[in-house]
């Protein structure tokens, strides 16, 4: 091996410094985040509704996101996703699937069979983003130990590093909720992100180059998926729905929209909880707020002094 340092002044040649993100704010680029919850704090239905929409290059919520090809490994619970993506669909339109795709066999961290397995796929179908769910049912060792805890650190970063890919790893909550992520404390050092999901909240614990403390409540939803009345679960939003909705549509139809029609989307997703006039008026400010953003900013003017 041979090292080959570089000058950090070379570092910022030729190109602006900033941070790169996955979802702005949230989930930084090529890097993995440990997404984690008690049970039953619907965290896995919050990551099948952030792959839906990297995938599609939806915003989630209102946050941008990076579009790219997604694979979920669904160690646990991979019959719930066909009815959560119609559930999802069904709420805030179809979507072009670009390329997402579900894979339910075993995965362990630490074999090498099963990693290279994955990296050939990985670079075979020019994935992006990799979600594993969970932790728990990828791991042999003791979570709860230093050694098991630092192999899956150090293959994640490997992982992110060799593959230009972004991992998200879901894990739960140990018995006592208060003292947070289960296992050894290597987890939440050695990963540069770490949400939390709680009282139907997502935070930002850390984040080792943005903001922490970024917290967006949400909220779930039974949304009818087919004639026969059954439901799945959906991700719905406790603030700034119309919002979510507006840019939705935007995404899905282009910058020409049509006003009328952005309305009735809005109001048809919304399923009776706002009125017309409420959905016109967030929809005018939304739109007022992008003609500002997008008007060219006049010069400041110079203020010369004079002794």
């Amino acid at each position: 091996m041979n090292y080959n340092p570089i000058n950090v002044a070379k570092l910022s040649e030729d190109k602006d410094i900033k941070l790169e993100w996955l979802v702005k704010d949230l989930i930084p680029l090529n890097e993995p985040t440990m997404f984690y919850g008690g049970g039953g704090s619907f965290k896995s239905t919050l990551v099948l509704h952030l792959a839906l929409c990297i995938q599609a290059g939806l915003p989630f919520h209102y946050l941008e996101t990076k579009p790219m090809r997604v694979l979920l490994l669904s160690l646990e619970g991979h019959r719930d996703v066909a009815p959560r993506c119609e559930a999802h669909w069904r709420k805030y339109g179809k979507s072009k699937v670009t390329w997402f795709a579900v894979e339910k066999k075993l995965f362990m961290f630490g074999n090498k069979e099963h990693e290279s397995a994955l990296y050939d796929l990985i670079r075979l179908q020019k994935i992006g983003l990799l979600i594993i769910d969970t932790l728990s049912l990828s791991t042999e060792g003791d979570i709860n130990s230093s050694s098991t805890s630092g192999m899956v650190t150090r293959q994640l970063r490997r992982m992110c590093n060799d593959l230009a890919l972004t991992i998200i790893l879901i894990h739960h909550t140990g018995k006592e909720d208060r003292k947070g992520m289960k296992g050894a404390s290597e987890f939440s050092n050695n990963v540069p992100c770490v949400i939390r999901v709680k009282n139907k909240r997502i935070i930002v614990e850390k984040q080792r180059s943005g903001r922490a403390g970024l917290s967006l409540a949400f909220d779930s939803e039974q949304v009818q998926i087919n004639d026969e009345g059954d439901t799945a679960i959906c991700v719905t939003w406790k603030q700034g729905e119309i919002k979510t909705l507006f840019h939705q549509y935007q995404q899905l139809h282009g910058p020409d929209l049509d006003k009328k029609q952005l309305i009735d989307f809005v109001l048809e997703h919304l399923d009776g909880t706002k009125s017309r006039d409420n959905v016109r008026t967030q929809v005018n400010r939304e739109l007022a707020k992008q003609l500002t953003e997008t008007k060219p900013k006049r010069p400041n003017k110079q203020v010369w002094k004079t002794n």
